[in-house]
């Protein structure tokens, strides 16, 4: 389960609407840049945190720098 959809079923259960468990599919052609922030998170990846990119074009090899934590997942929609 990606982590997107964790927070979706988080923020279900915050607004009562538990039980909820919708269809999902994960893209083969787009993905998105997560950046993990903490104390001295670049400024470029805190720029690319939730864009959308082709799969075959990310903007970026990840790791962008020594202590990168980012990475991408593909972008699951609900069906």
């Amino acid at each position: 389960m990606s982590k997107g959809l964790t927070l979706a079923k988080i923020t279900m259960k915050i607004m009562g609407i538990e039980g909820f468990n919708p269809i999902t599919s994960k893209s083969g052609l787009w993905i998105n840049w997560i950046t993990n922030f903490g104390p001295g998170t670049y400024p470029y990846c805190t720029e690319q945190n939730g864009k959308i990119f082709k799969r075959d074009n990310p903007p970026e090899n990840i790791p962008v720098h020594d202590r990168c934590n980012c990475y991408t997942e593909p972008v699951v929609t609900i069906i």
